[in-house]
């Protein structure tokens, strides 16, 4: 059922995926990516690895697909975990905002079913996301770090409070073959 609702969510954004405008004044193609819009490219692609929980101690496999949206200008990651008791979905879009040239995201899990947003400082090889609800103290903290060629890792951070934070999880993550993944392939399709 989730895996339907997650390929309709796909489907619905296929026609947005290819040829797309960017958003602002300008209507400039989306050919003609900034910087900024460009500094996550490192992470389209294929990924395996695994998820050690910080509270049980526990390593489980994972894999992780990485593809372009709306013509280069942000991306959407779909991740699934093997654990014990089945496979944890995740679904992440990030895309750098036009106006204030910063990377925002928004993530939902088959767990919570909550669309999280998430503010990114950082430039690239290292991105700091927070969660970002108005009038909320942030009570996510993702570290995600370039460590070298094929390698990636995801640290999450939960909090209470805003200030104290304790270690969620640490992802680590190699690049599975080229950096090649078309436009609108998840990772249902990309293991087939």
């Amino acid at each position: 059922m989730q895996r339907s609702i997650l390929l309709l969510c796909l489907c619905g954004l296929a026609p947005l995926v290819s040829g797309c405008r960017a958003s602002g004044e300008s209507g400039r193609l989306a050919e003609t990516r900034t910087e900024s819009e460009q500094a996550l490219d490192w992470q389209i692609g294929l990924w395996h690895g695994t998820r050690r929980d910080a509270g049980a101690g526990t390593e489980n496999r994972m894999l992780v697909v990485v593809a372009p949206i709306l013509g280069g200008v942000g991306q959407a990651l779909e991740l699934e975990i093997e654990h014990e008791g089945g496979t944890y979905r995740g679904f992440w879009v990030q895309i750098c905002d036009a106006e204030s040239d910063r990377w925002t995201c928004r993530y939902a899990n088959d767990v919570r079913r909550a669309h999280v947003p998430l503010a990114g400082e950082g430039y690239g090889e290292r991105m700091v996301w927070m969660s970002a609800t108005p009038g909320v103290p942030p009570r996510t903290r993702l570290v995600s770090e370039r460590l070298g060629s094929g390698r990636w890792r995801r640290t999450s951070f939960r909090s209470t409070d805003g200030e104290t934070w304790s270690e969620l999880f640490v992802d680590e993550l190699q690049r599975v073959g080229d950096a090649s993944i078309p436009l609108g392939v998840g990772l249902s399709f990309a293991l087939r």
